[in-house]
């Protein structure tokens, strides 16, 4: 049985010993999912007021039409307070590293002891960089598929005339 990257036996051996691994496994999870939704959020925002500034009410037609001459932001600055969130995600996953290192100054768990082990040094680093590491690695990794479902919905919601920026809305 293979143990998820996020999952309790997954973190336990990549953790130092006094971090609840459970505990951990939740900040982790949520944060992604904090990440995902408040980027999804953010674009839909951009997007909604831009997409707004493309129409004008017709009192003829009784509905609201394109604009003359109206363009759709490109796709990157509708998509950039989002790609700001989770970079902020990102590098606070990376910074968790400081609060693992710390909890070997906590309890009966000695900086100085895991030091002088013979194979300490390397432990030490596997136990505060590995799980940073893969969830910096998450989070670049929900920041991509999220740019690829705000694309999709960039490029099939918006009017064909509007879009004069390429297919990828650079």
């Amino acid at each position: 049985m293979k143990c998820s990257w996020f999952s309790r036996e997954g973190l336990t051996a990549a953790l130092p010993p006094n971090v609840e691994a459970g505990r951990m496994a939740g900040i982790i999870r949520g944060t992604l999912l904090g990440a995902v939704f408040g980027g999804g959020i953010l674009f839909a925002c951009r997007y909604g007021s831009a997409y707004q500034s493309l129409m004008e009410w017709d009192p003829v037609r009784n509905r609201s039409v394109v604009r003359a001459g109206a363009r759709m932001l490109p796709f990157w600055q509708t998509m950039e307070p989002a790609l700001v969130l989770m970079a902020l995600f990102a590098l606070g996953a990376l910074l968790s590293a400081t609060v693992l290192y710390a909890s070997y100054y906590q309890g009966g768990r000695s900086i100085y002891l895991m030091r002088r082990l013979p194979d300490g040094g390397r432990t030490l680093r596997r136990q505060v960089w590995t799980v940073p590491l893969r969830w910096m690695a998450a989070c670049i990794a929900a920041a991509a598929a999220l740019s690829v479902l705000c694309w999709a919905a960039w490029r099939l919601i918006t009017p064909a005339q509007t879009l004069g920026h390429g297919l990828f809305g650079i």
